[in-house]
C-alpha cells in the first residue's frame, strides 16, 4: 500500500502544520490529482484506494475521510496519466486506456458525478 498523504498549509502562520495520511492511502502509484472542493480525484496505475477497488481512477472525500470508486466502480481498463476538472465539476481522464465503465473510449474520457 501506497500511503497518499495530505499537507496542511497555515498561511496565516506562514508555516507547515502537519502531514496525514488519505485513509489507507492507495494500492499502486498515483501519478495524477484533482482536487474539487472537499474531493481528491486521484489516478493512475492503481488497483484499490483503501480497501474500495479503483481501478486506476479514485476519490477521497475530505468531509467524511473515505475513499470511493466512480459510477459502478468500473473506472476505466489502463494507466491514468492526468485529471482535470471543469467549471461544470465534470472530470476528465486521460491516459492509456480503452475503456472507461463499459464505455469504449480511446485514451479520455469524461465523468460526471450525479448525485
Amino acid at each position: 500500500m501506497a500511503p497518499l498523504l495530505e499537507f496542511v498549509f497555515a498561511p496565516a502562520l506562514g508555516q507547515a502544520q502537519a502531514w496525514s495520511p488519505l485513509g489507507d492511502g492507495t494500492y499502486g502509484v498515483v501519478t495524477a490529482i484533482a482536487i474539487d472542493g472537499n474531493n481528491v480525484y486521484v489516478g493512475g496505475k492503481l488497483t484499490y484506494a483503501g480497501k474500495v477497488r479503483a481501478n486506476y481512477v479514485a476519490k477521497w472525500d475530505n468531509t467524511i475521510k473515505s475513499w470511493s470508486s466512480l459510477g459502478s466502480g468500473s473506472g476505466v481498463n489502463n494507466l491514468v496519466l492526468a485529471l482535470e476538472i471543469d467549471s461544470d465539476e465534470s472530470l476528465y481522464v486521460g491516459g492509456a486506456f480503452k475503456t472507461s465503465g463499459a464505455i469504449s473510449e480511446h485514451n479520455v474520457a469524461k465523468w460526471k458525478n450525479n448525485n
